[in-house]
């Protein structure tokens, strides 16, 4: 699902930079997600949890926004 909206959405709804970050952001998301499914000893706390969310926030809000535009 990252990938997809990675590959086709992000540029439709934000701008390069705003674009860029989220991009990259996904990528560090996937790897520590990845890590977490293959390695018992990686714990996700709290904290990181949030922070996520900080950054991945302003995408799900965009992406509800315009379900149904097309």
């Amino acid at each position: 699902m990252l990938d997809y909206f990675k590959n086709y959405e992000l540029d439709n709804f934000f701008d390069v930079q705003t674009s860029k970050n989220l991009k990259k952001y996904f990528d560090n998301v996937k790897e520590e997600l990845d890590l977490a499914v293959h390695n018992i000893e990686t714990f996700v706390d709290l904290t990181h949890n949030k922070r996520a969310w900080k950054h991945l926030e302003p995408l799900f809000v965009t992406l509800s926004e315009n379900l149904n535009k097309d």
